[in-house]
């Protein structure tokens, strides 16, 4: 059975990175524990193989983000067409920005999705993703987890590849 790791964080405004959320309840083998780092090995197959997606992580989290809404509970929520970012007060959209190999996150151009969020699949080990509300064509930076030890551990590389140079949350 696979067990893939992928690094990911939610910014919302440019405002840094949210808390790292914890999954309470795990239906179906995708998760986190408050590290930053989404756990993918899936034991029942509406989430496995091409149905292993951020959709099932973000209801094994019980929160609720699409195409159009990020909601962590209390405060940490906001809605396209209602909320803007910065004192210029831009119209904010959801957007996922997804890098194949978190290793190279810092040196490579992620890809930027913005419809069908839920569906965005875990396609290999060691993905990153930053799951944003900000501007259309704001700069999304990498989650702050993608340095860690933690993930590089987690998916098996030597400890002198490891980097500690991760970014603080909020």
């Amino acid at each position: 059975q696979d067990h893939w790791h992928a690094a990911y964080g939610v910014r919302l405004c440019g405002e840094g990175f949210a808390a790292p959320i914890q999954v309470q309840d795990d239906p179906v083998g995708i998760h986190t524990h408050a590290d930053g780092i989404i756990h993918v090995h899936p034991f029942a197959t509406s989430a496995s193989g091409e149905n292993a997606n951020l959709g099932e992580f973000f209801d094994a989290a019980g929160i609720t983000i699409d195409d159009d809404e990020i909601d962590l509970g209390g405060d940490a929520r906001v809605k396209e067409g209602d909320d803007t970012c910065g004192e210029d007060e831009e119209p904010g959209i959801v957007q996922v920005a997804v890098w194949e190999n978190a290793r190279e996150a810092d040196v490579t151009d992620p890809e930027i999705v913005t419809e069908d969020i839920r569906g965005i699949r875990f396609v290999n080990d060691s993905m990153a993703f930053t799951i944003a509300f900000a501007p259309e064509g704001a700069d999304i930076p990498p989650p702050p987890t993608i340095t860690t030890a933690r993930l590089r551990a987690a998916s098996g590389a030597s400890a002198s590849a490891r980097i500690s140079t991760s970014k603080p949350f909020l």
